[in-house]
């Protein structure tokens, strides 16, 4: 669900962003506490790599790269 709203923000529909890096968060936590094995190890790679690139990516590089207003 969560991948499937970071694919509409990346379409152009900005509102939902939000919903998509709570979604990842919610799912990160779960697979955390979810049983031994593959499911486990996936679950924890997509959503944290959703996480990475719609919260640190952006955090990054507006503070580090971009110097101008």
């Amino acid at each position: 669900m969560a991948a499937a709203s970071y694919f509409a923000v990346l379409m152009g529909h900005d509102r939902l962003l939000m919903p998509a890096v709570i979604l990842s968060g919610i799912g990160l936590v779960a697979a955390l506490f979810a049983g031994k094995g593959r499911f486990k190890q996936v679950s924890i790679l997509g959503n944290a790599l959703i996480i990475f690139i719609s919260v640190v990516v952006p955090f990054v590089v507006t503070t580090f790269l971009w110097t101008t207003p």
